[in-house]
C-alpha cells in the first residue's frame, strides 16, 4: 500500500494511528476481495488481521457487510 505522505499524515493525525491503520487494512481487503480469487481467510491474513473472527468484525464495522457478502454484492 503506497502512501501519499501529506494526505496520509493528515488522516493519521485526525483519526489516530490504530483507527487509520484499520481503515487502510479494510480498504486493501475490499480491493483484494473484488480483484482476486483469494479466500477471505487469506485476504484477512494478507492485510494484517490474522484472526479470521477479528477480520470479520473489523471489515463489517467499516463496510456494514461481511467480507463474503461484500464480494458477492460488488462483483
Amino acid at each position: 500500500m503506497p502512501l501519499d505522505t501529506g494526505r496520509d499524515l493528515f488522516h493519521f493525525a485526525e483519526e489516530g494511528a490504530v483507527a487509520y491503520l484499520a481503515q487502510l487494512r479494510a480498504a486493501h481487503a475490499a480491493t483484494l476481495l473484488l480483484h482476486s480469487d483469494q479466500p477471505v481467510t487469506c485476504i484477512g491474513r494478507e492485510v494484517g488481521w490474522a484472526d479470521q473472527n477479528y477480520f470479520a468484525r473489523r471489515f463489517k464495522a467499516h463496510y456494514g457487510l461481511s467480507a463474503t457478502t461484500y464480494r458477492a454484492v460488488r462483483s
